[in-house]
């Protein structure tokens, strides 16, 4: 067995993409899409349920990795037979459930994942120390949102799938 990795994602036929990570309960969250998955880790596309054989070659890939590299997170393409690394990161995400990052805060903010991660980026530069973010929209924890919220250390959860 080997693991299969390129830098040029596009040179992949994808039927599904997305990205996987050792959540902070030890359960392992993978995520995605059909197709290529820069849209879902931007929040352009939907998360969707996964096919079981989609899954369990992820799980292979990352129980491979993980005999190497301890806890991993990665992103994903799975063109039919094959899973592809497209990043590779070493850690596990500080994310379990619905919770992106944790946190007891005084009061929540709700923010659209429809309006995109520049207004996320901006929310957050401004944001007081005790706010945390209530994201709602069909996003994965393991997309960039996620990464944004966790990078910041903002205590936050996923919603819903419907806006505020």
């Amino acid at each position: 067995q080997h693991l299969a990795s390129l830098l040029i994602q596009d040179s992949i036929d994808a039927q599904y993409a997305g990205a996987a990570a050792m959540g902070f309960d030890g359960h392992l969250i993978i995520e995605g899409t059909s197709g290529y998955g820069d849209a879902f880790m931007v929040g352009a596309s939907q998360k969707e349920t996964l096919p079981e054989k989609v899954q369990s070659n992820v799980r292979a890939v990352y129980q491979e990795l993980s005999l190497v590299l301890a806890d991993v997170r990665f992103e994903w393409v799975y063109d039919g037979s094959s899973v592809w690394i497209v990043q590779l990161h070493v850690g596990k995400i500080g994310s379990h459930g619905n919770v992106i990052y944790e946190g007891n805060p005084s009061s929540w903010l709700n923010v659209n994942a429809h309006d995109g991660l520049e207004c996320l980026r901006n929310i957050i530069a401004t944001l007081p120390h005790d706010v945390g973010i209530y994201l709602y929209g069909n996003v994965g924890i393991t997309s960039h949102f996620g990464d944004i919220l966790r990078k910041a250390k903002v205590p936050s959860q996923l919603v819903s799938t419907k806006t505020p």
